[in-house]
């Protein structure tokens, strides 16, 4: 589905709500803290995503320097976030000299699958979900601490410049490595990420009503916050629990892992 979001949108329409709920939202989402009409606008509806990733990994290759694929939207706080600080002079220069940014809009949570896969991640887990990515093995390297950027508008500068630094440098490098696992626990766990990412973008599809009401009318419920919260705690879980299969399968590469069971949503049962 294409998006033009209202860059407002998931903030006004929430004073409506009681005021407990109003400050679990604002503690939980967050309010737009950068100025919208200052963040740049980059998180654009695309035609064809995969020719622009494969057009990315071409230019990175071309010129040396890591590919950094930013999934993201314009209506999301951190998304905006992310932009904003990545266009900060010392931010810039550092993306500049080490990456070939490309940024991918999520919309109203399109399935995005087709470009995650790619490089070995089942699904986007946040908006925004930074991915930087070898250009010459098309490898993820930032897997197991990608997670900080789903909070990328609390993160401070300084940060940044360290974090994109380091990779850029070769310093820092972290992926959900298959070596020293047993293929019964890679087929295991690869199984597991696959069911979740199909059962994730299921729960994405059952926000947009709520979203597109939201956002083209100004109009929220009670109904859509519980559902707004639920898919969110399921996703972070998620990925939390990802990261930690692979590392109890690296650790104890004899002992079959246990994936986790989660309760039903809301609309299942």
């Amino acid at each position: 589905m294409q998006a033009s979001i209202s860059l407002n949108a998931h903030i006004k329409p929430l004073f409506s709500l009681p005021l407990i709920l109003l400050s679990c939202v604002l503690l939980f989402s967050g309010c737009a803290s950068h100025d919208d009409q200052a963040s740049p606008k980059v998180f654009v509806s695309s035609s064809n995503v995969m020719a622009d990733v494969d057009a990315a990994i071409s230019r990175a290759q071309n010129n040396n320097t890591l590919l950094l694929i930013a999934i993201g939207a314009q209506w999301c706080h951190d998304s905006r976030g992310l932009a904003s600080t990545f266009a900060q002079a010392d931010m810039a220069g550092v993306l500049k000299q080490y990456y070939e940014v490309l940024y991918i809009d999520a919309g109203y949570y399109k399935d995005l699958r087709p470009v995650s896969q790619r490089f070995g991640l089942a699904n986007y887990y946040a908006t925004p979900t930074v991915m930087i990515i070898d250009p010459k093995t098309q490898q993820l390297i930032n897997a197991n601490d990608m997670a900080m950027w789903g909070s990328a508008d609390s993160v401070e500068l300084d940060t940044y410049i360290d974090y994109f630094t380091a990779y850029g440098k070769g310093e820092r490098g972290s992926s959900l490595l298959t070596q020293n696992m047993s293929e019964a626990n890679i087929a295991l766990i690869k199984d597991f990420e696959t069911k979740q990412a199909e059962r994730l973008q299921y729960a994405y599809g059952m926000l947009v009503p709520g979203m597109l009401r939201e956002d083209l009318r100004g109009e929220t419920t009670e109904e859509f916050t519980k559902l707004w919260f639920e898919v969110r705690n399921y996703r972070m879980q998620l990925q939390n629990d990802i990261k930690s299969l692979y590392e109890q399968a690296q650790l104890s590469p004899e002992k079959k892992v246990k994936v986790p069971n989660y309760p039903a949503f809301s609309w299942e049962q």
